[in-house]
């Protein structure tokens, strides 16, 4: 082997055989990190190659074949995510990456890492069986989690140098499942109010459909919060259900709500009768209790004690969950969830006639623009009311 000039770099190994050497930034421990590539051809074409290198190089194009595995960078990732995100959001991350991305891709080297390894495991990701639906697979949203997860992740890497361009960005992204929006009409509330009658829900059920609050800021709503004076109660937090505990951290945290900012919420006063009779219920058990209730002065506390939660803190919202739903199945209703008294709440409002800008601050969405986005497609008859109408106007004013 000959080395065609001293400063070129470029080897020639055979007849119409180079190897071209490129210079990279030394490792982090210091070490030289040095690269060939391998070219069948001229010494042109070799001269042509370790140019565009050199050109990416500058560029910042070009980042060199990196030994890291997936997994290794993806646990710096998730560590450096630490304090960044929301608790819960750094929970998600976690879960995904631990329990999926890295049993499946972990390692793969980073700089080999391809659209075809993505690929290969959406496909088998959608063969999954599902934890939470036993005789199904995963959901097409849990897929598309994933996606998002290890994209965003990637998108990282090229920030940080490590990658030159984002495999996930060449992939079609895993399509997000669509739940079809259960419109509970005033009939079916009616039936749910009446099979709830007498449980520990029946306040809660009654509370979430009179006033569309989601399931985690009603759980978190305190006496204090309620004005029953002028009918109203203050929607100021949201309990956050931990998905992994230490035996050092609570379970729970209390944040703001989804749209970052607290609302008053006018109730009527067969809501505030009740509320009123649910506190003197719950006056009772705290005196069942004595000094095991842990007092946070809460509307809906836990009044059981269940593994790591005393009588008197937040209940679990996944606990109410599966209770809401094996109950409406007894009732008949089944597919119905708790987020669907949310919604029940916000059609009836606007299937009346009420201004969506007037349903969006109740329900406390950010933008009028995600009510109507959400409920545009559970009003039936309102186009063809509108249409009648304006065909009405318009022969009223021929006729004149």
């Amino acid at each position: 082997m000959s080395r065609t000039t001293s400063r070129d770099n470029i080897l020639k190994v055979g007849p119409r055989y180079y190897r071209v050497f490129l210079e990279l930034p030394p490792r982090a421990d210091g070490t030289r990190r040095r690269e060939s590539h391998t070219v069948r051809g001229t010494l042109e074409q070799a001269k042509a190659l370790r140019a565009k290198l050199l050109a990416d190089r500058e560029r910042g194009l070009y980042v060199g074949r990196s030994d890291q595995r997936l997994s290794d960078y993806l646990t710096a990732w998730l560590e450096a995510k630490k304090g960044t995100v929301a608790d819960r959001t750094y929970e998600r991350y976690s879960c995904i990456v631990k329990t999926s991305i890295i049993p499946a891709l972990g390692r793969v080297r980073l700089s080999v890492l391809s659209p075809q390894h993505l690929i290969a495991y959406y496909a088998s990701s959608r063969e999954e069986a599902s934890k939470m639906r036993p005789g199904k697979t995963l959901s097409a949203t849990t897929v598309h989690h994933r996606h998002t997860v290890l994209k965003t992740a990637l998108r990282q890497a090229v920030r940080d140098g490590v990658l030159s361009r984002n495999p996930a960005d060449r992939v079609d992204p895993p399509k997000r499942g669509t739940r079809q929006l259960q419109a509970i009409d005033e009939t079916a509330a009616q039936k749910l109010i009446a099979g709830f009658e007498g449980s520990d829900l029946e306040m809660l059920v009654w509370l979430a459909l009179n006033t569309g609050a989601r399931l985690g800021e009603l759980l978190s709503l305190r006496w204090s919060d309620l004005d029953t004076s002028r009918q109203m109660v203050h929607v100021s937090r949201t309990v956050v259900e931990h998905m992994t505990k230490t035996s050092s951290e609570k379970w729970f945290d209390f944040k703001e709500p989804k749209n970052g900012k607290g609302r008053a919420v006018e109730i009527d006063a067969e809501t505030v009768k009740r509320l009123r009779a649910h506190k003197r219920a719950q006056s009772q058990q705290r005196l069942t209790f004595g000094i095991a209730w842990a007092d946070h002065d809460l509307i809906f506390p836990n009044t059981t004690n269940l593994r790591s939660v005393n009588p008197g803190e937040p209940t679990r919202p996944s606990s109410i969950s599966r209770t809401f739903r094996h109950r409406v199945e007894d009732l008949g209703l089944p597919g119905i969830r708790f987020h669907d008294l949310r919604h029940a709440h916000a059609t009836m409002l606007l299937r009346q006639g009420f201004p969506a800008h007037l349903v969006s601050r109740r329900l406390g969405h950010s933008d009028v623009a995600i009510t109507l986005r959400v409920y545009a497609g559970v009003l039936p008859g309102q186009e063809r009311a509108m249409v009648d109408a304006f065909a009405a106007s318009l022969q009223a004013a021929q006729a004149q």
